[in-house]
């Protein structure tokens, strides 16, 4: 990663017509789930994400926003798929669980910032807390192999069942994992901020995706060590274009931000974490 930039992506995007590839549970709940459309969804940037519908009538009525878990195919399709990481927590989530091969889908993106390129000296560290491990794989695969050996994926949930299911692409990409549980069920036992806290230093960049918690302090950290931290702040989103306003987050110079349009990556700085 070299000049530093940052990349938005025209939210008067119309939507495309995609097909679902394949959708496989990875562990219980966890689905990847692969989608092809036209070229346009493999020419996004790692960080940013799609508004995903499926043909289901108008229970839920509004589309869902995912952030792209890959952009490589890793199917026989065509080389235009992206895949996206579907954890069922509701209704919209499970119906795009239950989807199969050849079933249609409503799509919209990439949309939003994607993480920026960044010229530094140390390692990149990319700090996943649980389905926030989707984007941090997007950006592994991107990185060309000379910073990849310098790049560590800190990958963390409550327990195993919250980091298994992806140990294939995670060797498929080549970057160094270090998988962390609170319960200490598997790899090491604490969170993602407490692999940061012993590891980060000031020549290190820092990107990030989880639990607003977990992003605040990323923040605090990032602060205390004197390095740069990017983070994915996830929002509920209605629109994923910046229409409704329904995604505003404070920021440090008192104007709000849109997620979907000035994020979903921002700054770690630049957020109000304490008006959140």
């Amino acid at each position: 990663m070299s000049s530093e930039s940052s990349v938005t992506t025209a939210y008067t995007r119309p939507s495309m017509k995609a097909k679902v590839v394949s959708n496989r549970e990875v562990s219980p709940g966890l689905f990847r789930l692969s989608i092809s459309g036209d070229a346009r969804l493999r020419k996004g940037r790692p960080g940013q994400f799609v508004m995903v519908r499926g043909a289901w009538g108008a229970d839920p009525l509004l589309s869902r926003p995912f952030s792209v878990y890959r952009y490589r195919p890793l199917d026989n399709s065509d080389g235009k798929a992206i895949q996206l990481l579907i954890k069922r927590t509701g209704r919209g989530t499970e119906l795009l669980s239950l989807m199969s091969p050849g079933e249609e889908l409503s799509v919209q993106g990439p949309l939003g910032n994607g993480f920026p390129d960044v010229d530094f000296t140390g390692r990149l560290f990319l700090a996943g807390g649980g389905i926030g491990i989707a984007p941090m794989m997007a950006v592994a695969e991107s990185l060309p192999d000379e910073r990849l050996k310098d790049t560590r994926l800190v990958f963390g949930g409550r327990g195993k069942s919250d980091v298994s299911g992806i140990d294939d692409d995670i060797s498929d990409v080549g970057v160094e994992a270090i998988h962390v549980t609170e319960d200490g069920s598997t790899g090491r036992k604490g969170t993602v901020l407490d692999v940061l806290r012993d590891e980060v230093s000031s020549d290190d960049v820092v990107f990030a995706c989880g639990p607003r918690a977990m992003l605040g302090a990323v923040a605090d950290l990032a602060k205390e060590r004197d390095c740069r931290a990017f983070v994915s702040y996830e929002e509920r989103m209605a629109c994923g274009i910046g229409l409704c306003l329904g995604c505003a987050v404070p920021t440090v110079s008192g104007a709000y931000a849109l997620t979907c349009k000035d994020g979903p990556v921002f700054d770690a700085q630049s957020i109000m974490w304490g008006d959140l």
